[in-house]
């Protein structure tokens, strides 16, 4: 994603979910991406608006296509 030219923030921490989504919503997050077990194995992720609170998984490959 950086090499796209596409700022990332990576929560610094193991964290509760709760936590992150506080975090990423201070800093004025448009989206969040996760990648959990299920994700990895499927070759997916899963993105969050954070404006609607609408989520959505899509191939892994299509991310930095997805955020332009």
């Amino acid at each position: 994603m950086r090499q796209a030219g596409i700022p990332v923030i990576v929560y610094p921490e193991a964290a509760k979910m709760k936590k992150q989504m506080e975090f990423a919503d201070k800093k004025h997050v448009g989206y969040v991406i996760f990648v959990g077990e299920s994700e990895i194995a499927n070759g997916t992720v899963t993105i969050k608006t954070m404006s609607t609170g609408e989520q959505r998984t899509i191939p892994a490959a299509e991310l930095v296509d997805f955020c332009k």
